[in-house]
């Protein structure tokens, strides 16, 4: 079977981006054309160092470098400091000690001593540091009221952000493509209707591959629907574009593509009612439940009561079409950017999840050269501080619990990774010229996963 190519609907390049960084010490640059899908805003944030303490710039670097190459323009109007040596092995220790040392207390839910810590943390905290400075900084945010004005600058740019890292990290651009090349394969040749349930549209850049490579690789399909779960269960950035407007660019693509597409959107009640409805659906029906949850171009959180929920949905209609004698007509996918896996208990969940996003955070430097060093934080307010700043929130304790649990078991048979796919993807990410790389898991090898050096970042699997 001819493999669908990785995404490249309605994302540009860096350059046509059209980033214009402000930098309030060393002047403003700019680079690339304005010339993509839609009109990017210009990129305008204030300048992070003005932000830091004195002693937070000092320590900022020799004691944990950087992997930016050249040099910062605006530091060279500045003497030069050198953190003195119990200075650097104090940031070296206290960081990560502070960090478990809070999670324990997390655990134990003795608020007084968390809130003790993280003013402690607050005080090494610098968004132009290294990384484990950076992670805590958008850790304690909630404490930091210089932090809501940094975010407000990066959301005035959010379209742009958007665009950019979603086309420069390939976080999103994996998990799509791998649950895309896991629902064309399950397509029976016969097949004439693709009815698709989405846990989280958002911007709705999953669909427009699966959708050309539906209508040049199946000429047969007639009709492809696609329902978004609408959940209005997360108060960080939404989409930058409402329902409708997605609904309007999916149903253009599509039509270029000779494809007839309906889009709607639905809340959780209304898709059992849905599924209840389509439990006689024919043999020439393909049913596909796609699951995104914790991804970081996402920039939002979803309870993970509402992801089990989902994903039982998903479970008692596929296995009831399998009951029914429609075998391989269903197809469940589920991208995991939380990565969970087996924990002791929250306070070791919490040290997992922020040594993933202290992997988010370095891999995001090393794509990023220093003069563009704004326009990285920019993307790492928006998309990964809401994700850290969550951790520091007192949680249900149920809710706790079952983050800190595998994905619930779905008791249906695995999907293996075609060897196709796995390839396309380790091409995707560059792997061996990159420092990513994939990987594969699970019960009959159904789940592909994509690390940055030994931290594994987002998992995506799949059953039928």
């Amino acid at each position: 079977m001819e493999m669908m190519h990785p995404p490249s609907w309605s994302y540009s390049s860096l350059d046509e981006i059209g980033f214009h960084v402000l930098d309030m010490d060393s002047g403003s640059a700019n680079f690339g054309s304005s010339s993509s899908f839609f009109s990017p805003p210009i990129l305008r944030i204030v300048n992070p160092s003005s932000l830091c303490t004195t002693e937070e710039t000092e320590s900022s670097s020799p004691s944990m470098p950087s992997r930016e190459a050249s040099i910062d323009v605006s530091s060279l109007e500045k003497p030069l400091v050198f953190p003195r040596e119990d200075m650097e092995l104090d940031y070296e220790l206290s960081i990560p000690h502070l960090l478990n040392a809070c999670g324990e207390a997390m655990e134990s839910q003795n608020t007084h001593l968390v809130e003790v810590i993280l003013r402690r943390l607050k005080e090494k905290a610098c968004p132009r540091g290294s990384a484990a400075q950076r992670l805590v900084y958008y850790l304690i945010q909630s404490l930091d009221e210089d932090f809501d004005y940094l975010m407000q600058e990066a959301r005035k740019n959010y379209e742009a952000a958007f665009r950019a890292f979603y086309q420069i990290f390939p976080y999103g651009r994996f998990a799509h493509f791998v649950a895309n090349s896991s629902i064309l394969e399950a397509v029976p040749e016969d097949a004439e209707i693709i009815r698709i349930v989405d846990f989280d549209m958002g911007e709705g850049v999953q669909w427009p591959p699966l959708i050309a490579a539906l209508g040049n690789q199946h000429r047969g399909v007639r009709q492809i629907q696609i329902v978004s779960v609408k959940i209005e269960d997360f108060n960080s950035m939404p989409s930058f574009q409402n329902f409708e407007k997605t609904k309007e660019r999916l149903c253009e693509h599509a039509s270029s593509s000779g494809v007839q597409l309906e889009v709607g959107e639905v809340d959780m009640e209304g898709l059992v009612s849905e599924m209840n409805k389509m439990e006689n659906c024919g043999r020439r029906e393909m049913l596909a439940f796609n699951c995104m949850a914790g991804l970081p171009h996402m920039g939002r959180h979803r309870s993970s009561r509402h992801v089990e929920e989902f994903l039982k949905i998903a479970q008692e209609s596929i296995g009831l079409r399998n009951w029914n004698g429609f075998r391989n007509n269903g197809v469940i996918t589920f991208g995991d950017g939380q990565t969970m896996s087996d924990y002791r208990g929250f306070g070791s969940f919490f040290e997992a999840q922020l040594g993933r996003a202290t992997a988010l955070l370095e891999s995001m430097e090393g794509q990023i050269s220093s003069h563009l060093k704004e326009a990285r934080i920019a993307m790492e307010c928006l998309f990964v501080a809401p994700y850290v700043s969550s951790l520091a929130c007192f949680e249900n304790p149920e809710e706790r619990d079952w983050r800190g649990m595998l994905p619930p078991k779905v008791g249906l048979n695995a999907w293996r990774m075609s060897r196709d796919t796995v390839a396309e993807a380790k091409e995707l990410v560059r792997e061996g010229d990159s420092l990513y790389w994939i990987g594969t898991e699970g019960e009959s090898e159904n789940q592909v996963v994509l690390c940055f050096l030994g931290t594994p970042l987002v998992r995506v699997s799949s059953w039928s």
